[in-house]
């Protein structure tokens, strides 16, 4: 019974492509003819470092080799990537807008001394230190609050 109908087709057209038989690709990932025929019929699919042994041998990616191009896997991390360049994006809006308010309420001279690290909700502290502005203040309309927790620092 078939059990990978798509892995077995991409192992064949790999193999097919560079011009390979059965028994040379068998050699090239020292298992028997028989073992590397199973993997190309789709009767079982090589896991782990095989799977990345295999990719090698036949010149692939071995995402795409054990998942095919229209992957789930590609799609999560397509995902993930587009979140975290929103997640750094908003960072970055967050550090300029801190940077510029403490440069005005401070008086501080450089507002890049003012980083993500120093950011804490304590307003007691004195004229040049890096202090948000409260990221809940309404008094700063203009510093965004981020969907994600405040950054806090100890004293």
């Amino acid at each position: 019974m078939i059990r990978e109908p798509e892995f077995a087709k991409r192992v064949a057209e790999c193999r097919e492509k560079r011009n390979l038989s059965l028994s040379e690709c068998a050699r090239l990932m020292h298992v028997t003819r028989q073992q590397f025929g199973n993997w190309e019929s789709g009767l079982c699919k090589p896991k782990g470092e095989r799977l990345k042994q295999l990719a090698t041998v036949l010149q692939c990616d071995s995402v795409w080799l054990q998942h095919g191009e229209s992957s789930e896997l590609e799609q999560r991390i397509e995902n993930a990537m587009m979140l975290m360049r929103a997640v750094v994006r908003d960072l970055d809006h967050i550090h300029k807008a801190l940077g510029e308010n403490a440069k005005k309420s401070r008086g501080i001279a450089d507002p890049a001394i003012c980083t993500l690290s120093d950011v804490h909700d304590d307003r007691s502290g004195g004229p040049n230190t890096c202090q948000p502005n409260s990221m809940n203040s309404t008094n700063n309309s203009n510093v965004p609050t981020p969907a994600y927790a405040t950054p806090t620092i100890p004293k």
